[in-house]
Formats: C-alpha cells, sequence, structure tokens
C-alpha cells in the first residue's frame, strides 16, 4: 500500500501523511518512504538487461472458486482480463528481474516493453504465446 501511496507523489509525501493513510506509526512509514525513495533512486531500478533474458506473462487476481459469492465474475477461467490483472515478467538469469502490470497481452503492448529493456541481440527464452512470435527479428531467440 505504501508503494502504491508513494509512486506518484516521489519525494513530496510526508512520513506523517503516509502513516496517516496506512495506518501504522509514523516510525514504520518514515522507515518505509526511506527504502522505497532508495529503491527509486538506485542505478538498477530500470537497469536495461544484457544477457540471456526469460520473459514470460502472467494474470493476477486469485481463483474465483475462493472470491466471495459477490465478487466472483461468470465464465472466466486460467488467462482472463475480467478478473485479473496481466503483467509481464522478465528476468536476466542470475541476475536483474522486472515486472510490469500491463493492459492486455497483445504484441503491439509487450513488445515495446521488451525493447525498452532488453538490448538487441540478446538472447531471450520465452513460451510460444503469440505475442512473442516475431522477437526472432532483434533477438537470439
Amino acid at each position: 500500500m505504501a508503494l502504491y501511496i508513494f509512486s506518484p507523489h516521489k519525494e513530496v509525501i510526508s512520513s506523517h501523511q503516509l502513516s496517516r493513510d496506512i495506518d501504522v506509526q509514523q516510525k514504520t512509514s518514515w522507515f518505509l518512504l526511506h527504502r522505497l525513495r532508495y529503491a527509486f533512486n538506485h542505478p538498477d531500478f530500470d537497469k536495461q538487461f544484457t544477457n540471456e533474458v526469460e520473459i514470460d506473462e502472467t494474470y493476477v487476481g486469485g481463483h474465483e472458486r475462493n472470491k466471495h459469492a459477490s465478487k466472483k465474475v461468470g465464465n472466466t477461467q486460467g488467462k482472463n482480463s475480467k478478473s485479473k490483472k496481466p503483467v509481464l515478467g522478465l528476468r536476466e538469469r542470475d541476475d536483474n528481474v522486472y515486472a510490469k502490470v500491463v493492459e492486455d497481452v497483445k504484441r503491439l503492448t509487450l513488445v515495446p516493453i521488451i525493447n525498452q529493456m532488453v538490448p538487441e541481440g540478446a538472447t531471450v527464452y520465452t513460451d510460444e504465446w503469440r505475442s512473442y512470435n516475431r522477437l526472432y527479428e532483434k533477438y537470439n531467440y
């Protein structure tokens, strides 16, 4: 919750305000803000990958059977964006991880993110999802 509140504000939000927003002590919110500021200012935060990169997408949102009856969405099973959020994940083998919530898992959405984070000529490992079909044009596939 602290990250959600902090991210649009960057360094403007105070620890007192955050403590009220997430209902914790001021000391706790101060510590959280320092950790978040450190992470956002770290040089590896948006570091481009270099070597072998694994790419995959997933849907986050839980099983329908575990939801309250008023929260269930009908006719949704497996990959669906009605009740779940798609997330793109990139992982450099033995190094950094990058995850981003995306609107959908279409090629026009995923490929620009991949191009931004992975340099041309790198080796990528993916599944057979159709959005990744043309990655061979820029990457070792």
